[in-house]
């Protein structure tokens, strides 16, 4: 019973991360067409670092929100790691 409780949370984890990265993909792909869409009918650059400055540090918080929790996950697999090897020591 124990054991389908932990594998729900898992499975709740892991669609939460999936979630998180298929949001993030949508991001940038609606930044990069709505962006180059407005560069093209602008017919250049001129007035538009503003808007892609601006809309630029959103998706850079969001991005950067995101791999944060990834990092964070990696942080856990670098501790199972280290307790693997602690208890490979003679000893122990």
């Amino acid at each position: 019973m124990a054991t389908d409780a932990v594998r729900q949370t898992a499975e709740q984890r892991a669609r939460h991360r999936v979630g998180q990265k298929l949001g993030l993909a949508l991001h940038w792909l609606v930044y990069l067409a709505v962006n180059v869409g407005l560069v093209v009918a602008a017919g250049g650059f001129a007035g538009s670092g503003w808007r892609l400055a601006g809309w630029g540090l959103g998706l850079a918080v969001h991005t950067a929100y995101v791999l944060s929790d990834l990092l964070g996950d990696l942080g856990r697999v670098r501790e199972r790691l280290v307790q693997r090897e602690l208890d490979r020591e003679p000893g122990r």
